[in-house]
């Protein structure tokens, strides 16, 4: 799940990290969450949540740029810090070729 082109971006509230086993099952729910779904066609499925984690990482190593999880340092200063969902660049090729978009999904 970890992907070893993402860098890793610290601040003193949030940490944009790299995808760990962890961010599976959170990020299923955020994307089961019919309020943040709500401008999507639907809430996802854990399957479809699944396939949109490989689909990431598969991003980060075609295009060397892509969607973080994103942790609250604040909640754990001394810990690993709490998924909460994700932000980044991603491609949009279904809206021009070779488009990018920031991307972000929050709880």
């Amino acid at each position: 799940m970890s992907d070893d082109h993402a860098p890793t971006i610290r601040t003193d509230r949030l940490v944009l990290r790299r995808w760990a086993h962890a961010d599976v099952e959170p990020f299923a729910e955020l994307c089961a969450d019919p309020r943040v779904m709500e401008h999507f066609p639907a809430p996802l499925s854990p399957a479809e949540s699944l396939a949109l984690l490989g689909k990431v990482g598969q991003n980060w190593d075609n295009d060397g740029f892509g969607l973080w999880a994103v942790g609250l340092t604040d909640l754990a200063p001394t810990g690993p810090a709490p998924f909460a969902g994700y932000a980044g660049l991603d491609r949009c090729d279904w809206l021009a070729p070779g488009a990018v978009e920031v991307g972000w999904r929050l709880a």
